[in-house]
């Protein structure tokens, strides 16, 4: 497989999991108590050790990777 295709493929298994951990609610209405609840699932399952994660969440979450990085030190018990 070409690395583009890989790349591709990798960005799509990425999605796949955010939308998994944010179906059935409106992102823009989540609680800050509800947005480290999903941050902590998708630290559990590992979302965050791929590439290019944390800016994907950010982006659906509608927040900026600053806030994503700061609930992951939360959820991680750093504060």
């Amino acid at each position: 497989m070409e690395d583009g295709k890989i790349g591709q493929s990798f960005e799509h298994f990425v999605n796949s999991l955010i939308d998994n951990i944010l179906a059935d609610c409106e992102t823009s209405a989540l609680s800050r108590e509800k947005r480290i609840a999903k941050i902590r699932i998708m630290d559990t399952r590992g979302i965050f050790q791929l590439k290019g994660s944390i800016e994907q969440v950010a982006e659906r979450l509608g927040v900026n990777k600053v806030t994503v990085y700061s609930y992951l030190d939360e959820v991680r018990g750093k504060r």
